[in-house]
């Protein structure tokens, strides 16, 4: 494990990048001008791959996830984060998957943490989760997810927001 914190770059309200900071800095001084990627894996069925985060994170431990999801590495673009974190996260070559950008999020305009690229990638499975990161995972329909959500399930703040989208823009 690297234990080199990450440098991400520090964005105006335009997203443009003013200066770099370590990412200990946007959490200790909630600053939501950083770059993040989501991605949901979405199968033939329409269902989206929902993981469950290890209880031995330091943040939102063992609540629900996006498919894929990472901070944007300083000088990195959201493309090449979604590639890295893919591979990462589930052992994905995002070239050999259709996958497509739909939408970027500003958090001073919707209610994600942070600038955030929001991409689709077909997979109909298996996940090859990477059990440092995750501990499970099911396919789920939009509306069971939003309606677990809305019943208690524990998930991190962005995913029903990222759920909302996809439902309102008949993408799943």
């Amino acid at each position: 494990m690297d234990t080199q914190e990450e440098i991400l770059d520090l964005v105006n309200v335009r997203d443009e990048v003013v200066s770099h900071a370590p990412r200990s800095w946007f959490y200790a001084n909630k600053s939501k001008n950083f770059r993040t990627v989501n991605a949901f894996i979405i199968n033939d069925l329409g269902k989206i791959w929902i993981p469950t985060r290890t209880n031995q994170k330091q943040l939102w431990p063992s609540y629900w996830d996006a498919s894929v999801g990472g901070h944007v590495q300083s000088g990195e673009t959201y493309e090449a984060a979604l590639l890295r974190e893919a591979k990462e996260e589930v052992n994905l070559d995002l070239g050999q998957c259709d996958y497509r950008f739909i939408h970027r999020f500003s958090p001073f305009d919707s209610a994600l943490s942070s600038f955030s690229a929001f991409y689709l990638i077909r997979h109909n499975g298996p996940v090859d989760l990477n059990m440092n990161d995750f501990s499970g995972g099911a396919f789920y329909g939009a509306e069971g997810a939003l309606h677990a959500i809305q019943k208690g399930q524990a998930a991190k703040p962005d995913l029903k927001p990222l759920l909302k989208f996809l439902r309102q823009a008949g993408l799943a």
